[in-house]
């Protein structure tokens, strides 16, 4: 959003028990209601902070630097998040709005209130890859543009690039940093810009990529440091091109010595999304490359971007469980994944958020608890029916035949399928299916910090 949303509705939390019937099955969980139907709420003796600890590196929520101060507001990013993200205050507008003149008031106060509430913090974004002056949010200030020569361009990048990453250097709270933000189009090739002064990248070509990675590890070599876009998550459907397009940028600069540690897919989304399956599979080939996949801006909206609510018939019961259900399917996908380390949503409340009218992340207006609440604190507990829903509805032709969902390890699914129709002896079955649960446990106990890559010596030179 270009200007500071409209602030939220102070609404009072009066839990009470009750129960409710989804399509999901009925369970019982604190509820009030709203909107003419009844809402989950999730219960506030634990909030999904603890609920997902150990299951994920960071389960994160995006913040702004003025909604700090509210109690109820801290409250609620503090209770159900272990990592914040900045969405403005760290860009280049915010920290270097005149040339050579640094001011980071307003990103601190994101870092300093994340560390006093224990949680990490994610720096985004060091640099802008693509758009005009002015746009995207806080892109880069108007100074910054095709008048400066490549040298100075270069120059300006790299002593960006190395003063902010640097000046958060050693933080312990600061687990990464989201160094280049959106450099692709939609055909998966690097978009044109003022950027493009520094190189095109072709043919091993050294370019602004390049040069802002590099920066940013020599700045602060232990960091996390990824690449961010959107309509890169799925490497299947209408986002596949993009997505390959990605993939082959991260994998051809790593092999090369660029210390690109992670992929941050933003997830910006609606009800009707349908690609879970692609989102997981690009999951699993990224960690095969040895980059860490996030989920770096996930919202899920009533309808597709631009778009309101009342555009597609109102927000409606049918409409919250579907929301509910990409939330859990997306999330089954990273907790069964390795490589996905960490999920965050890019905003708490629909009070707050670039998609105002289109109600997409965890918590009403009043920062009351939606569906999606329960739906993620029954998926970090293991409990698929949230997940199973999402592909019954969305993606049917993942469906085992078994009825359960084929995504996760389908070829463990695969096998049961075959022993069952062998006529194998249900005992025996069972058997197996303990063992690959086993095998399902051990997997999601296997994500680990991978090693960063260092700047090549090489790579070194002219920084």
């Amino acid at each position: 959003a270009s200007g500071h949303p409209t602030k939220y509705h102070d609404g009072t939390m009066v839990p009470k028990y009750s129960s409710t019937s989804t399509s999901t099955g009925t369970r019982t969980m604190l509820c009030r209601p709203g909107d003419g139907h009844t809402r989950a709420c999730s219960h506030f003796q634990m909030g999904l902070r603890a609920a997902a600890a150990g299951a994920l590196d960071q389960f994160g929520a995006a913040s702004n630097y003025w909604h700090l101060g509210d109690s109820s507001y801290e409250s609620l990013l503090s209770d159900h998040f272990t990592a914040v993200t900045p969405e403005i205050g760290c860009k280049w507008s915010d920290v270097q709005a005149a040339p050579g003149v640094f001011t980071f008031s307003e990103c601190d106060r994101v870092l300093e209130a994340a560390e006093a509430a224990g949680q990490q913090f994610r720096g985004h974004t060091v640099m802008w890859a693509s758009g005009d002056s002015g746009s995207a949010a806080h892109a880069w200030p108007a100074w910054l543009n095709d008048t400066l020569s490549a040298a100075e361009l270069r120059d300006t990048l790299k002593t960006h690039v190395q003063t902010v990453v640097g000046r958060y250097a050693g933080r312990q709270a600061v687990y990464a940093w989201d160094v280049v933000n959106e450099a692709l189009d939609e055909s998966g090739s690097i978009g044109d810009s003022l950027w493009a002064k520094l190189g095109t990248g072709e043919g091993g070509e050294r370019d602004f990529i390049d040069e802002a990675f590099h920066a940013a590890r020599l700045a602060s070599p232990e960091t996390t440091l990824a690449y961010n876009d959107y309509n890169i998550a799925s490497m299947t459907g209408w986002s596949a091109a993009k997505s390959q397009g990605c993939y082959d940028l991260v994998a051809e600069r790593r092999a090369r010595g660029v210390p690109i540690d992670a992929v941050g897919m933003q997830l910006h989304v609606d009800t009707e999304y349908n690609l879970v399956s692609g989102v997981q599979a690009n999951m699993r080939r990224l960690g095969a490359l040895g980059v860490e996949a996030h989920v770096t801006e996930i919202d899920v909206a009533c309808a597709p971007l631009g778009q309101s609510c009342a555009d597609v018939g109102g927000w409606t019961a049918a409409r919250e469980e579907a929301q509910a259900q990409v939330y859990a399917a997306v999330l089954a996908a990273c907790l069964d994944e390795p490589a996905c380390t960490s999920f965050t949503t890019w905003g708490v409340t629909d009070a707050i958020t670039w998609r105002r009218d289109e109600r997409p992340l965890l918590f009403d207006e009043k920062l009351e608890p939606k569906l999606a609440v329960q739906a993620i604190r029954d998926t970090l507990a293991a409990n698929r029916s949230w997940v199973d829903a999402y592909y019954a509805r969305a993606e049917p032709a993942f469906k085992g035949a078994d009825g359960g969902a084929a995504l996760e390890g389908g070829e463990d699914s695969t096998l049961l399928i075959v022993l069952l129709a062998a006529g194998i002896p249900g005992a025996t079955l069972l058997c197996v299916g303990a063992a690959l649960a086993a095998r399902h446990l051990l997997r999601r106990s296997e994500k680990v910090r991978l090693a960063k890559v260092p700047s090549t010596p090489s790579a070194r030179e002219g920084l």
